[in-house]
């Protein structure tokens, strides 16, 4: 083995052991783990919570506005995968934004019919931004922003109605001991 085949140390400093056995590469991976705000939270399941050994069911009326609450996050599910498409193509991006523009009008109707006013104008706002005469990437940061936004709101649309829907079944339920237990004259 020659001189010229053996590891140089890296300038300015003498070669570490966690070096040699990385190669001379760094050993930390290349992208920051997400700040805690963003990580990942357990969340109990929607169609029914437990308090201790009891599972508690939602009412019908919780159910239903949970299933059309679903179905509105498929369809933002599928505008996501469009725009996710969007973001990855090279050339011909015209078909995709006219799709785009397509499935945010039908979103922002649909939403409207719900009763979702403040989603619908979003959808309508994301449905203007997909067609601005902007650059792909810009274009594209707006669109995953907007759908990460209406992901968000329908996500904690779910989580209030099974809060509420508990919080009244709790109310309903105290109301029922309170008549239970009141001496009768």
């Amino acid at each position: 083995m020659t001189s010229r085949d053996a590891p140089r140390p890296p300038p300015g400093g003498r070669a570490t052991a966690a070096a040699a056995a990385t190669h001379g590469r760094d050993p930390r991976p290349l992208v920051p783990p997400p700040p805690a705000s963003r990580r990942q939270v357990a969340v109990p399941p929607l169609r029914a919570l437990s308090y201790g050994m009891a599972i508690r069911k939602l009412s019908s009326k919780a159910q239903v506005h949970l299933a059309a609450l679903d179905e509105f996050s498929q369809k933002i599910q599928r505008v996501y995968g469009l725009v996710e498409q969007y973001a990855a193509a090279r050339a011909g991006t015209e078909v995709l934004t006219m799709a785009l523009k397509r499935n945010f009008a039908q979103l922002k109707r649909e939403l409207m019919g719900g009763g979702m006013d403040q989603l619908s104008q979003l959808a309508g706002s994301m449905e203007i931004a997909s067609t601005r005469g902007t650059s792909q990437q810009t274009r594209t940061r707006i669109l995953r922003e907007g759908v990460g936004s209406l992901k968000f709101q329908i996500e904690f649309e779910q989580r209030l109605t099974v809060i509420n829907d508990l919080a009244e079944q709790e109310r309903a339920a105290e109301e029922k001991l309170e008549a239970e237990n009141k001496p009768q004259p």
